[in-house]
């Protein structure tokens, strides 16, 4: 998923919302944004903690369009969605921790990891983080954890510790 369909996922959610509840589709956007601000702070967080920390998210996407709308012209949603089947998407991004006590992110920018959290927020999915201390022991993996969201009206993200669990290779 580039950053553009999740910018293009997220619009097509928000308008199918749109049509559903009327005006009260802005309490869906609003909730999207509060939880993808969590998990910013989440994976900012974990970040800052050690020397290294693997995020795998997961995006259970799949295509929102509203046929027939007159009023609104959006781009078709991307090839790998179908409007029957959810499909889930991935993506891996490696943070790390700046003397200055900022966070940096090795392979995609901040506003992309932005969006996507977004489409997480909003179709449902997941975001597993994998720490290596700062100290530089040899503990391979200090800390993980694993948050996931529910799509729907109603955003809920649970945080907990998964010991021992690994993401398959190649991931």
């Amino acid at each position: 998923m580039t950053q553009a369909e999740a910018e293009l996922m997220i619009s097509l959610y928000l308008h199918l919302e749109s049509h559903r509840l009327g005006p009260l589709w802005v309490t869906i956007d609003a909730q999207a944004a509060a939880t993808r601000d969590r998990l910013l702070d989440i994976v900012t967080t974990a970040g800052a903690a050690g020397s290294r920390t693997d995020i795998n998210i997961t995006v259970a996407v799949r295509d929102t369009s509203v046929s027939q709308c007159p009023h609104h012209v959006l781009d078709p949603a991307p090839a790998y969605t179908d409007i029957n089947e959810t499909r889930t998407v991935r993506l891996h991004e490696v943070a790390h921790a700046h003397k200055d006590g900022t966070v940096g992110l090795e392979e995609h920018g901040q506003d992309y990891l932005r969006a996507v959290l977004t489409c997480v927020a909003l179709y449902g999915g997941s975001v597993h983080l994998a720490t290596v201390p700062l100290d530089g022991s040899a503990v391979p993996v200090a800390k993980e954890s694993l948050y996931s969201c529910e799509s729907g009206i109603l955003f809920r993200c649970v945080g907990g510790s998964t010991p021992g669990h690994r993401i398959p290779p190649g991931w």
